[in-house]
C-alpha cells in the first residue's frame, strides 16, 4: 500500500519473514539473504530496463538533464552496462553542444553591447572566445571584423588629432589642415575636428589674403620709388579691397596720391615755364 512499485517478490519475502506461525518463517539468516538476494537482482533487471528506456524517451524528448540522471542510475547499478555507456556519452555530448551554444549566444549578446558603447577593444576579447568555441560563427566573425574596423578607425583619428594640434602649436596650418582632412575622411561626424578644420581653414585664408595685401604694398612703394603713381595706387587699392582697414594701407595710400599731385603740379609748372 505504501510502496506502489515494490515488486511481489519483496512482498513474499516480507510476508514469510513475519509469518505468524514460527515453521513457516526463514530458519536462517542465510535463507533470508538468498531470497532478498533474487529480489535484489530482480530489482536490478528490472530498474536498468525502466532507466534505460526512460533515458531514452527523455532523450527524444529533449529533456538531455532528466535522460542524465536516468542513464547514471542505470551504471550505479551496472556499471559495464554499453547502451547506457552510449547513451551517456550521447547526452553529455547533446548537453556540452546545448551549454555551447547558449554561452555563445549570452556571449555575443555581451559583444553587442560592447559594440553599442564604443568598447572595441573589449568587443573583440569576447568575440574571441566565442571563435574559440565555434572558429566558423559566422556572426562573430562579422562582428569582430566590424569592431576591428572601429577600433582602428578611432586610433587613427587619435592619432591625426594629436599630430594637428602639434601643428597648430607650431604654427604648421596647412599641415593640420591635411591632419584634420583626414580625421574628417574618417569620421564626417567627428565635430571637434571640423571646428578645428573650419577655425584652421579661415586662419590660413586671412593669412593669404595679409600676404598678398603685404606683396601689394612692397610692390606699390616699387612703383612709388619710381614715381610710378597710377600703378601704386592701383596696387593699394586692390590691398585695400583685401583688407579695407589696413592703417598702412591707408597711410601708403595717402602719401602716393600727395607725390602724385606733386608730381602733376611740378609738370605743370614746367609746362608754364
Amino acid at each position: 500500500t505504501l510502496l506502489p512499485n515494490c515488486p511481489p517478490q519483496l512482498d513474499s519475502v516480507v510476508m514469510k519473514a513475519l509469518a505468524r506461525n514460527r515453521e513457516e518463517r526463514y530458519q536462517s539468516g542465510e535463507d533470508l539473504a538468498f531470497d532478498l538476494q533474487q529480489v535484489a537482482d530482480y530489482l536490478r533487471k528490472h530498474m536498468v530496463t525502466f532507466y534505460v528506456e526512460e533515458g531514452k524517451r527523455s532523450i527524444d524528448e529533449g529533456n538531455l538533464t532528466f535522460a542524465k540522471e536516468s542513464l547514471q542510475r542505470v551504471l550505479e547499478i551496472d556499471s559495464n552496462h554499453n547502451v547506457a555507456k552510449s547513451l551517456l556519452g550521447k547526452v553529455q555530448e547533446q548537453i556540452y553542444s546545448r551549454q555551447r551554444v547558449q554561452k555563445v549566444e549570452q556571449t555575443l549578446r555581451h559583444a553587442k553591447e560592447a559594440l553599442q558603447a564604443e568598447q572595441y577593444d573589449e568587443a573583440i576579447h569576447v568575440l574571441d572566445e566565442i571563435l574559440r568555441l565555434d572558429s566558423s560563427h559566422e556572426e562573430a566573425i562579422q562582428y569582430k571584423k566590424l569592431a576591428v574596423e572601429q577600433r582602428n578607425r578611432i586610433q587613427k583619428t587619435h592619432r591625426h588629432m594629436e599630430t594637428a594640434e602639434k601643428l597648430m602649436a607650431d604654427a604648421d596650418l596647412q599641415g593640420a589642415k591635411r591632419q584634420l582632412e583626414a580625421v574628417v575622411a574618417l569620421d564626417p561626424q567627428h565635430s571637434a575636428a571640423q571646428g578645428m578644420l573650419d577655425s584652421v581653414a579661415r586662419e590660413i585664408t586671412d593669412q593669404e589674403r595679409l600676404r598678398r595685401v603685404r606683396q601689394h604694398t612692397e610692390a606699390a612703394k616699387g612703383h612709388l620709388a619710381e614715381k610710378n603713381f597710377a600703378k601704386a595706387i592701383e596696387l593699394l587699392e586692390a590691398a585695400r579691397e583685401l583688407d579695407p582697414v589696413n592703417i598702412d594701407v591707408e597711410s601708403l595710400l595717402r602719401l602716393v596720391r600727395s607725390g602724385q599731385e606733386k608730381e602733376e603740379r611740378r609738370r605743370l609748372l614746367e609746362q608754364r615755364l
